[in-house]
């Protein structure tokens, strides 16, 4: 009798532990960033900071794809590969501010962001999963493209 009921114990608290792990990753594939619906989906164009977003965004749900329509052709990219060992990203964005020194005409500015990048869930303050990276937009065909990617 007392084998049931840890056999009972044992099932009834690996169903919760993967309702937790199954809640941690759909809240993470539905996080938004700030972005607007009509932003996410392409109707309306992205400012320069929504396209630093839009970023964070396509790394958070892997989409190489996408991160790599809001690249220009040059060859500094900063992402992981589709296929790399982190199946289930999770992005935390920290911090993201347009940095005042940068050259903030019409056609060029830059993006200062902190976020936190894990394989399976990123905690909401800084710490050793923390990613500190200035991104560099340049105007191209009236939309925003990231340019450049790296450590400030």
């Amino acid at each position: 009798m007392n084998r049931k009921r840890e056999i009972k114990v044992f099932a009834v608290a690996f169903l919760i532990g993967m309702c937790i792990a199954a809640g941690i990753r759909i809240s993470s594939h539905y996080r938004n960033f700030g972005l607007p619906q009509d932003v996410i989906s392409g109707e309306k164009t992205a400012t320069a900071e929504d396209t630093v977003r839009l970023y964070l965004l396509y790394l958070n749900r892997n989409d190489e794809q996408g991160i790599q329509s809001i690249q220009t052709d040059s060859r500094n990219r900063s992402y992981p590969s589709a296929d790399s060992e982190y199946d289930m990203l999770d992005v935390r964005l920290l911090e993201l501010r347009e940095l005042s020194s940068a050259n903030t005409s019409e056609r060029e500015t830059k993006f200062y962001t902190e976020y936190n990048y894990s394989s399976f869930w990123a905690p909401w303050w800084k710490c050793d999963s923390t990613v500190v990276m200035e991104f560099t937009l340049i105007k191209e065909g009236g939309k925003w493209k990231i340019a450049q990617i790296g450590n400030g």
